[in-house]
Formats: C-alpha cells, sequence, structure tokens
C-alpha cells in the first residue's frame, strides 16, 4: 500500500476530499506541478482533482480544484511539453504577486534567452516607437530595458554550482 502523511491519512478520512483517486492521478495526471520551495509534487487528475504528494513519494493532501480556489490559488509551473510544438521550453517554476504585477520564476535554457534577445533587438530595429508598443505592451524605453537585462544575463558566467 502507498503511504501516506498523517495529515493525508487526516485527509483521507474525511468524505469530501478525493484522496482515494490519489494514487490513480499521480500514475495518469493530466498536469503536473512542482513546488521549489518545498518540493512538493503536486498532480491534476480528471474533474479538477489535485493531490500534493511529500519529496519522499507519500501522499499529503487533496482537493477540488473548483473555480472559487482557481481564482485565488495559481499554478506553480506545468512539467508538461508545450501542447502546440510537444516540445518542452520555458518552465514556469513559480509564481507570485507584488503590488498590481505578476512575477513569475521561469526555467530558460541560454538558447531561449538568445532567441527572445534577438527577436526584441530585431523589434527595436525595425520598429517605429508606436509599432514596438503595438507589438510588445511596453515602450521602447522598456523593451529597452528587458533586452539590456537579457544580455545581462547571458554575459555572465556559469555558475560553479551547475557545472557539477
Amino acid at each position: 500500500m502507498a503511504e501516506r502523511t498523517e495529515h493525508g491519512q487526516e485527509r483521507h478520512q474525511e468524505d469530501d476530499r478525493p484522496t482515494a483517486e490519489a494514487f490513480q492521478d499521480q500514475a495518469h495526471p493530466r498536469e503536473v506541478y512542482h513546488d521549489v520551495d518545498s518540493g512538493y509534487m503536486i498532480y491534476v487528475g480528471a474533474h479538477g482533482r489535485t493531490h500534493v504528494f511529500t519529496p519522499d513519494g507519500r501522499h499529503h493532501t487533496s482537493f477540488r480544484n473548483d473555480q472559487t480556489q482557481s481564482s485565488t490559488t495559481r499554478p506553480i509551473g506545468t512539467l508538461d511539453s508545450s501542447p502546440t510544438t510537444g516540445v518542452a521550453m520555458a518552465k514556469r517554476l513559480s509564481e507570485r504577486a507584488v503590488a498590481s504585477v505578476r512575477l513569475l520564476v521561469l526555467e530558460l535554457s541560454e538558447d531561449e534567452l538568445m532567441v527572445l534577445a534577438a527577436a526584441l533587438t530585431m523589434l527595436l530595429k525595425e520598429g517605429d516607437d508606436r509599432a514596438v508598443e503595438a507589438q510588445s505592451g511596453a515602450s521602447r524605453e522598456e523593451v529597452e530595458a528587458i533586452l539590456e537585462d537579457l544580455r545581462t544575463f547571458l554575459k555572465q558566467p556559469t555558475r560553479q554550482s551547475m557545472t557539477s
């Protein structure tokens, strides 16, 4: 039998929790998320059944992700491939709101950053201020600042921890 945390055992005793489907949905999820802070894995099954597992694989809790919850709870990062290309590209690892700004923590390859930098460079070279804002939703100065940030990231040496 698969293991549950003490909290998971308590939730399993509640009639309103979809805990009985936790291990089935873990084996065949519709969506998979990873909480980088806690290490927990979140598996979403059919009908919004959502299950949280500890880093060591024990079932911790389950709930139904209905409209009320989804308006206040944001996914923390999909591990699935892109539905349009079938190729995994950038991964959203987490997000949070600060004031009215949505901040995302993304995992991007160096090649993906280079593509973004090239696209922004082309936009700035080929468009006037109005075209830049119409196509990007940001002013020329904002796009230039983003491009400078990307170039700064690309110039930084590889961190030692990444190579070991």
